[in-house]
């Protein structure tokens, strides 16, 4: 499987990107900015997204889905915040159907849903009685 983290955090996105290829997940592309995921997105395919949230001032993951979103309609895209109550993701669900909320830190359970090993998403998904976020 090919992953690409778009998080305007260097470290996290090192982190995660060494972790699944650790892993034996398959290969990770790191993106740390709108532009650069975007640029990415544009240019190869992927299985699966972590898109933060917030990323670069003014960027958000809405900006990224409205202007590579059309490459993504078979990709798993995740949605990665540390603030459950931003809102930016009302709007997000308007311009893409993202399924999957994970909370920062990223922890052992998330890759497990991001590989699809698991399929208990209710310690990791923000709610899931949202109509925004299917937990299922």
């Amino acid at each position: 499987m090919r992953l690409l983290i778009i998080d305007d955090d260097p470290a996290l996105c090192e982190t995660v990107c060494e972790y699944w290829k650790a892993r034996g997940a398959g290969d990770a592309v790191c993106a740390t900015s709108a532009s650069k995921g975007i640029r990415q997105i544009i240019q190869q395919e992927f299985d699966i997204v972590l898109l933060d949230v917030l990323l670069d001032p003014p960027n958000t993951a809405t900006d990224v889905l409205r202007r590579a979103g059309y490459r993504l309609r078979h990709t798993k895209v995740f949605l990665i915040t540390g603030f459950p109550d931003l809102p930016e993701l009302e709007e997000i669900e308007q311009v893409f159907p993202v399924e999957h909320l994970l909370i920062k830190p990223l922890r052992e359970e998330h890759y497990d849903i991001i590989t699809g090993k698991t399929q208990d998403y209710t310690k990791v998904i923000l709610d899931p009685h949202s109509k925004l976020w299917r937990s299922a």
